[in-house]
């Protein structure tokens, strides 16, 4: 983002003014699509009515950050310096704030034609949107992370649900969610095995909790996880294990005694901002150092 488009979405009088100059240069219908990153939705909507879109979109990507690994380390992250920046966030994770979008511009425009977008997965979401003023819906996560099937699913499971509803037998029917606080209690201890794992010097390539996955490149050693070559490798490491002393400390991982203790365990305090110095805008971005995107074939996990 180069301060053009979520830019000009922020500005109710740039909105009016790039819907104006559409409205002169096609005769079709036009939607203006709204960005969520805003107080105030409704009054970028009503900019866009009044510049002569003939409805709105909602809503738009909404600005996120992906994730922070075990080490402070943003994924993804670009170059050397690992840094990253703010990107568009979509699909189910943001249905609250399209919800909350669509119904605002619905109460604010009554009648204005809405079509909603923002974590539609299923004939009950598609209903939500309904229900909140949306005239039409948007699929795009979804169908990306199945196949266009799925909107032959929504309609068939949206005409159940309008069935359903006309039932009377069943109007107390509905998805209920029950969760306690006992999670709090599994986050303090999660956090506390967070911060030792840390200040573990032979666990400094752990991702949190979770081990290192080798990675099983075509020309490198490794054997593939499958048919005859995983009965190799099985028999190779029950030979391994056969041959070593599980009482003496070696120099094989997991015959390791005793086990690695912490040099130096970090209170809350110490890891408070430590991802700050590798966030920032786009234009901090180096664009020579290109990330590409790697299924290996044999785990077939995603690699940055």
């Amino acid at each position: 983002e180069r301060g053009m488009g979520l830019a000009c979405g922020q500005d109710p009088y740039m909105v009016k003014s790039i819907c104006e100059w559409v409205r002169a240069a096609v005769k079709i219908p036009f939607f203006a699509k709204m960005t969520p990153n805003i107080t105030d939705i409704r009054k970028i909507a009503s900019a866009a009515k009044e510049g002569g879109a003939d409805g709105v979109t909602a809503t738009n990507t909404v600005s996120g950050l992906m994730g922070l690994r075990g080490d402070s380390a943003a994924w993804p992250n670009i170059g050397t310096e690992k840094r990253t920046t703010y990107g568009g966030m979509s699909g189910s994770a943001i249905r609250p704030i399209a919800l909350r979008g669509v119904s605002a511009i619905a109460n604010a425009l009554p009648g204005y034609p809405i079509l909603a977008t923002g974590g539609i997965e299923s004939a009950e979401t598609g209903l939500q949107f309904l229900h909140a003023g949306a005239s039409v819906l948007q699929v795009c996560s979804a169908v990306q992370n199945q196949d266009f099937t799925v909107v032959e699913d929504y309609c068939t499971g949206l005409k159940a649900l309008l069935y359903l509803q006309g039932v009377e037998a069943l109007k107390d029917w509905d998805a209920v969610q029950n969760q306690d606080f006992t999670v709090v209690e599994d986050y303090c201890t999660g956090l506390k095995a967070l911060l030792y794992l840390q200040g573990v010097e032979a666990l400094k390539d752990w991702d949190g909790q979770s081990p290192p996955i080798p990675k099983h490149q075509l020309g490198k050693p490794h054997l593939p996880n499958f048919g005859k070559f995983r009965d190799e490798k099985q028999k190779i490491i029950r030979e391994n294990l056969s041959k070593t002393d599980l009482l003496e400390t070696t120099t094989i991982e997991f015959a390791k005694r005793p086990a690695n203790e912490a040099k130096r365990v970090s209170a809350i305090k110490d890891v408070i901002g430590k991802s700050l110095n590798t966030i920032g805008s786009y234009g901090e971005l180096d664009n020579k150092q290109q990330k590409v995107a790697l299924i290996d074939d044999v785990s077939f996990i995603l690699w940055d």
